[in-house]
């Protein structure tokens, strides 16, 4: 996923009067991979660089997002519902599972495998996803980050 966290790096610098050092200490990412990613040289945007960056700069998920992610278009995608027949639909009262990770994946626009490696595996959570999974679970943005990155 294409991102501008270049631009909203120096824009907050600018904006804040913070200096590299500064962030450093804020954000606590060393000043070479602020360096790198101030100059667009990181293609993938890890959610904890994202959210160390947007808690350093005392800024929030949704207006983060706009800024890093300008271009893309955080609408949910339609779940595929298989058609139930009427055995099916009286059932259905009785089920209690929600957010399942493949209508997680299909809401938030992620392939199934690479849910799976999210929720299983060592799979590096990229920001948009993580956003995206926020959106599909109805929570408000940035809850995820606030639990998952949480300093204990």
């Amino acid at each position: 996923m294409e991102h501008r966290i270049s631009e909203y790096i120096n824009m907050k610098l600018t904006q804040k009067r913070m200096s590299l050092k500064e962030l450093e200490f804020k954000s606590s990412i060393s000043q070479s991979q602020i360096s790198k990613l101030s100059r667009g040289l990181v293609s993938k945007l890890s959610a904890g660089t994202f959210y160390s960056l947007i808690k350093a700069f005392d800024d929030n998920v949704k207006d983060a997002s706009g800024i890093v992610y300008k271009e893309f278009n955080f609408k949910l995608n339609k779940v595929d519902y298989k058609k139930r027949n009427d055995f099916g639909e009286l059932m259905k009262s009785f089920e209690t599972k929600e957010n399942t990770i493949d209508i997680i994946a299909q809401k938030a626009g992620l392939k199934e495998s690479r849910a799976f490696d999210l929720y299983y595996r060592n799979g590096a959570l990229e920001a948009f996803e993580l956003i995206m999974i926020e959106k599909a679970i109805g929570v408000e943005a940035g809850t995820l980050f606030e639990l998952y990155f949480k300093e204990n």
